[in-house]
């Protein structure tokens, strides 16, 4: 996360439900929630979040979810494309910082 954002602090705030699960396989969800598992990662590391987010859903039997902080256009465009030419049943949803610091969420349509 940019600017000194730390992520454990970010997650705890965001999640609305239980932060940093340690799973049977010793990964770690960031947010698991009664429907989703999310992975919480910066926009440019959306690649590697696709991968963990879909890991966390098959482990927890949840739909897999991936919330991306400070993405630029292109990291959300390349996401959706990835999603929906393999028809993933993906939660996405991206976390704009704000001048004052806090932070504006979007849902994102593949």
């Amino acid at each position: 996360m940019g600017d000194g954002v730390n992520e454990l602090a970010f997650v705890a705030a965001w999640c609305l439900g239980v932060a940093e699960v340690t799973l049977e396989d010793r990964s770690r969800v960031d947010c698991l929630q009664d429907s989703v598992a999310w992975e919480v990662d910066k926009g440019a590391n959306w690649k590697e979040a696709v991968g963990q987010a879909l890991h966390y859903g098959r482990m927890t039997q949840r739909r897999p979810g991936i919330l991306l902080t400070e993405p630029h256009d292109i990291h959300i465009h390349l996401l959706r494309q990835l999603v929906k030419h393999y028809g993933l049943d993906v939660k996405i949803t991206a976390a704009h910082r704000q001048p004052d610091g806090t932070y504006d969420y979007e849902e994102v349509v593949p």
